[in-house]
């Protein structure tokens, strides 16, 4: 294990990640327009506290207390996306 090997671990990561928030806001998008034709509420707290927790799951715990900031600026993100 070396720090070059070990960044480029992290560079195919993060090319993962940012692959899977594009797909994420090409979905978000579609329930912008459906929010937007029903006239629904942005906003649904109950639904990010169960998307926070049902993921919450998925991570280490000595990672979560990173993982709640992360993913709660993804949420907040695509509110902010969804108001435009």
């Amino acid at each position: 294990m070396s720090l070059m090997s070990e960044r480029k671990k992290i560079d195919q990561i993060d090319e993962s990640i940012a692959k899977l928030i594009n797909e994420r806001f090409k979905v978000v998008q579609n329930i912008k327009d459906i929010k937007k034709t029903t006239l629904t509420p942005i906003e649904h707290k109950d639904r990010e506290e169960a998307i926070i927790t049902r993921n919450l799951a998925f991570i280490d715990q000595a990672y979560q207390e990173y993982f709640l900031k992360i993913y709660q600026a993804i949420i907040e993100a695509s509110k902010d996306f969804q108001k435009q």
